[in-house]
């Protein structure tokens, strides 16, 4: 086993902070940095002081990606994309991505698994990033003025139902309505940024907090026994997805179908013997189980669809229509083929997993109950 070297902070000395600052009122004064840092050089030096630990410094470049936002720090997606490219880690998009919705790959340094996450139009759609809006401000008796109203014009298009308010009426007919304009101008390309920014900072956290890669200290041999790579968690003897979020990194890689043969092993032989119907005598032939990409597939969309292991369980013992402890005893063909089926129902909100009183349960949706979209 490597032995582990200990983290050390990126010491920045009175010397390099007064080189810092004079850096920056030299790009404070300048034409060529965003407005918000024009005739702000404690927020360059604030920067600054962020990108030092990660490898990086406040110049003409980089300040055209970093965000003073309520006092934080915040870098844009082309910027955390570089910084976990320059550790060693890979990213790329799914060649399917469009303006409806965005999905990445991320396989950390030295390790076989592959990350997958997506970010959608109806995603971004409840985060109320398509809206049009009006805002009514006025100014309090310190002289600071504040909001004090806000009123949602549209939705991605479509007209607000409930009536405006006078005051919106006035801003609406003075032109006065805001939007995110990069959200309608551009929108496949900001959902690429919203599912990188949220893949980066659950997958690499470390490389935008500046701290060390200690995994890449380890070789996949040397790991304990039981302990996942990506997440530090101790795998469960099922094996059945501990992170749902997660493809196969060769058949994401090289579009394998999901009707490969399933490896062997002593697992296989247990997983087998949960598929196989009860009673003796000899056995018609069958399809082959699932492979481990069908399985990571069908966590990731159960995942996206916010249930979790047992519901995911639940989901696929009502499409097959026989009891199962792990979503490996799934066979190929029509088993998996009605698994996909439901699972396009879920997405469609025609089905959810509920709680019902004798369990969980799949349950049909009263189409006059679900929402527009």
């Amino acid at each position: 086993m490597t032995d582990l070297q200990l983290w050390k902070p990126v010491e920045i000395t009175e010397h390099d902070l007064a080189n810092m600052q004079r850096r920056a009122k030299i790009f404070a004064a300048s034409k060529l940095v965003p407005k918000a840092y024009q005739e702000a050089p404690e927020d360059i030096v604030a920067v600054d002081l962020s990108l030092r630990p990660l490898g990086s410094q406040a110049d003409l470049n980089t300040l055209k990606h970093c965000y003073v936002i309520d006092g934080a720090v915040s870098f844009s997606a082309q910027m955390q994309l570089a910084f976990i490219r320059t550790h060693g880690h890979d990213a790329w998009f799914d060649e399917a991505s469009d303006d409806t919705f965005a999905r990445i790959f991320i396989r950390r340094r030295g390790q076989s698994r592959v990350h997958a996450f997506r970010y959608t139009i109806d995603m971004a759609r409840r985060a109320r990033l398509l809206d049009a809006w009006v805002e009514k401000w006025e100014t309090a008796a310190s002289g600071k003025r504040y909001c004090a109203g806000r009123y949602v014009v549209s939705t991605d298009g479509t007209p607000n139902e409930e009536p405006a308010p006078e005051w919106a009426k006035k801003l609406i007919a003075g032109g006065q309505v805001k939007r995110r304009d990069p959200w309608f101008d551009g929108r496949e390309n900001q959902l690429m940024c919203r599912a990188a920014t949220r893949a980066i900072g659950k997958v690499c956290p470390e490389v935008l907090l500046g701290l060390p890669d200690f995994s890449a200290q380890w070789g996949e041999r040397d790991m304990p026994t039981g302990l996942d790579l990506d997440t530090g968690e101790v795998v469960t003897e099922d094996d059945d997805i501990v992170d749902a979020e997660l493809v196969d990194d060769e058949a994401a890689t090289r579009g394998e179908p999901h009707g490969a043969p399933a490896p062997s092993g002593d697992d296989d032989a247990a997983v087998e013997a949960d598929a196989r119907p009860a009673g003796g005598g000899v056995q018609a032939p069958r399809p082959p189980l699932v492979t481990e990409p069908w399985v990571r597939h069908v966590a990731i969309e159960c995942t996206n669809a916010g249930l979790d292991r047992d519901k995911r369980l639940v989901l696929i013992e009502h499409a097959i229509g026989r009891p199962v402890t792990t979503s490996k005893a799934v066979l190929q063909g029509p088993e998996a083929a009605a698994v996909e089926e439901l699972l396009e129902r879920l997405r469609a909100g025609e089905v959810v997993v509920a709680q019902v009183r004798d369990g969980l349960r799949v349950v049909e949706v009263d189409p006059t109950m679900r929402g527009p979209g």
